[in-house]
């Protein structure tokens, strides 16, 4: 429990720029706020789809360490048992290489199984290392992004993140909303 409420504050950097790409995506923004009708079941799954697509765009935890349990042939080259390996979420988040949606805001892949295809998207870690707050953080951060979208909201400025690709990095304290 210490550890879910020491990385907490991630929740609420999340919660910022999902709601930012709410705002700066009005069809989606609608299907939220019709989703967030009741929540006594929690946040729906677009609402939770959002959230995860905020932390593909803008990871972050920016890197996960790992290290190997066995040799690893990569590119030709070997590497020993318990080779550490530095995985930069950013990148493998954002390929356009192998990602034809990498630099757009795409909330259904979380829903019609492409992410979970896509071994290289891990916005809560992945395997036996895997972020344990998951569930909790997609559902208080769900409740809050749901609640706050079903008032409505505005992005100030309104056009910041709706031209084609997306920024690279997205500085959450430079957000600035209009609710209701």
């Amino acid at each position: 429990m210490p550890h879910w409420l020491f990385a907490f504050d991630a929740a609420g950097i999340a919660t910022f720029r999902a709601l930012a790409l709410l705002a700066a995506h009005p069809e989606t923004l609608a299907a939220v706020r019709r989703e967030a009708g009741d929540l006594t079941a929690g946040p729906g799954p677009l609402t939770r789809a959002t959230l995860l697509e905020s932390l593909r765009l803008w990871p972050t935890t920016l890197t996960i360490l790992r290290d190997s349990v066995e040799e690893t042939t990569w590119a030709g080259r070997r590497a020993a048992p318990g080779t550490a390996f530095a995985v930069m979420s950013s990148f493998f988040h954002r390929d356009s290489t192998r990602l034809p949606w990498a630099d757009r805001f795409t909330p259904e892949i979380w829903l019609d199984g492409r992410a979970a295809a896509t071994e290289a998207l891990v916005p809560f870690s992945a395997g036996p290392a895997a972020c344990p707050g998951q569930t909790l953080v997609l559902d208080v951060a769900g409740t809050v992004l749901a609640t706050l979208a079903a008032g409505g909201v505005a992005l100030d400025p309104p056009d910041r993140l709706r031209s084609g690709d997306l920024p690279r990095t997205l500085a959450h304290t430079t957000l600035r909303f209009r609710l209701g």
